[in-house]
């Protein structure tokens, strides 16, 4: 008689890896604040002048100098820890998709760097005693919550996917919201604003479409485009010259309908409907700026 045998399971490289997820993520966030603790001490000793320009004026530059090596440094050890791809490319295959190869792939320390970049934005513009205590606890806990986030995006179980997905997404929207508003506050000429812009949004555009059905040439093309589009309005809202953080609203407000879009053209739910939504809501969010933004005082 045949003993029929149950089917052998498709064992995935990382169905059990949440412990290894969860203490890579708090190395890398132990990084990200043990790096912020000098540099927000930095920014409190050299106080730069937040209506300077960032690298190009002298006030602070030492500051922003060291900020941009940290920054750079938390991505590049984000990206180096991440062992994320193959159980992204796995999750892809039981759900599948079209494009495997490119699930876990370049953009793992996208995040981390513009959390950091956020923390240092921050210390930097408003360098008092509690901001200097607070940027390390920013810095740790946003890399910490995103990188976890973006392991959720990759899970193969379709409902804990959409959750880490939903947490990934208004990670990125908050910290691209700091990012956008901080360097519009700096009030730089369209010259130097637009690139900075252009390459944050580009960044965030990215990180967006982590754990989407894309090309990884399809997901570039969308960043650079998007962020040419933002670099552009920077341009725009420079003539109608708006406080630095109503101008960060209106570019976060855009960058997030962009993203949206994108990832919904890629589930193929974008129609007339949704255009209609999200035009409606950064038109929405206009009106409020312009109205907020033109009260006295």
């Amino acid at each position: 008689m045949n003993e029929e045998h149950a089917p052998t399971p498709v064992m995935y490289p990382a169905d059990a890896t949440y412990d290894d997820a969860s203490i890579r993520a708090l190395r890398l966030a132990l990084l990200a604040a043990g790096l912020a603790v000098p540099l927000a001490l930095l920014a409190r000793y050299s106080t730069p002048d937040p209506t300077g320009i960032p690298l190009i004026s002298t006030d602070g530059r030492w500051f922003y100098l060291l900020a941009l090596v940290a920054t750079a440094g938390v991505g590049v050890a984000g990206h180096v820890t991440d062992f994320d791809a193959g159980y992204a490319r796995a999750s892809a295959v039981r759900l599948g998709y079209t494009w495997i190869a490119d699930q876990g792939r370049l953009t793992s320390g996208f995040l981390p760097a513009l959390t950091m970049a956020a923390a240092m934005l921050i210390v930097g513009t408003y360098h008092s005693w509690p901001m200097v205590v607070v940027t390390p606890l920013l810095a740790g806990s946003g890399v910490y919550a995103g990188a976890l986030a973006r392991h959720f995006a990759f899970a193969p179980d379709p409902p804990t996917r959409r959750s880490g997905r939903m947490a990934f997404a208004a990670l990125t929207l908050v910290v691209g919201f700091v990012v956008l508003a901080l360097v519009y506050h700096f009030r730089m000429r369209s010259i130097v604003s637009g690139p900075a812009v252009w390459v944050a949004t580009g960044s965030l555009v990215m990180v967006a479409t982590d754990g989407v059905d894309l090309r990884l040439r399809q997901r570039i093309a969308f960043a650079v485009v998007c962020g040419g589009i933002l670099a552009e309005a920077t341009w725009a809202l420079n003539y109608w010259n708006l406080p630095g953080w109503y101008g960060g609203i209106m570019l976060a407000a855009l960058a997030g309908a962009a993203a949206a879009a994108i990832v919904a053209h890629a589930e193929e739910r974008l129609n007339r409907s949704a255009v209609l939504r999200y035009s409606a809501l950064v038109s929405l969010i206009t009106i409020v700026v312009a109205f907020v933004a033109d009260q006295p005082g």
